[in-house]
């Protein structure tokens, strides 16, 4: 399982790549997070046929699954979707499932807890696409988590954050996958 839901309004669109005779295109999507704050959301897609162009400033629900692409940076991480104009009360919501590969640290001192989610899907061809999804729990989530080992099978509901950071001149996105529930599944 790999479902993903936000409401958003775009920021831009630009052509991503073409792999076997498609055009893929790329979106940052406005997240409102609460009062202030939003998060960038990075979204990749393919038109669907017979559909209206897509505007800066669209409001849009988008609906798919959470991704990842090994840059020189790190780990890009996006949603996959078709994106829809369809009006729905949903903001941002995850629901995902995998296996720990990789475990961070937790940090007693603020209650936080980071780890990596693998997490893998196929496509319409059936071929199988490996995700690493970058993770980060808070407070008791966190404590219970901490607890948990490499290879343990988890469903996560959790929702997308994201946060910028500057290494030199560079600026860099940072999106993770925060974990408000999960559950061990055997």
């Amino acid at each position: 399982m790999n479902n993903v839901v936000i409401n958003g309004t775009i920021q831009d669109i630009k052509f991503s790549h073409r792999c076997s005779n498609t055009d893929y295109y790329q979106a940052r999507v406005i997240v409102p997070r609460h009062k202030d704050t939003t998060d960038v959301i990075t979204v990749k897609f393919k038109l669907k046929e017979n559909t209206d162009n897509y505007n800066v400033g669209d409001r849009l629900n988008i609906m798919g699954s959470v991704r990842s692409h090994n840059t020189e940076e790190g780990s890009d991480i996006y949603i996959y979707s078709h994106l829809d104009k369809c009006p729905d009360n949903t903001v941002n919501r995850v629901e995902i499932d995998g296996r720990i590969c990789k475990i961070g640290k937790y940090d007693e001192e603020v209650g936080k807890y980071t780890f990596v989610l693998a997490n893998n899907i196929f496509t319409s061809k059936q071929q199988k696409i490996n995700n690493y999804i970058p993770c980060i729990a808070w407070n008791n989530v966190a404590k219970r988590m901490a607890e948990l080992s490499v290879s343990t099978k988890l469903k996560i509901y959790g929702k997308l954050q994201s946060h910028t950071y500057k290494k030199g001149d560079n600026e860099y996105l940072v999106t993770q996958l925060v974990v408000t529930k999960f559950e061990v599944v055997e």
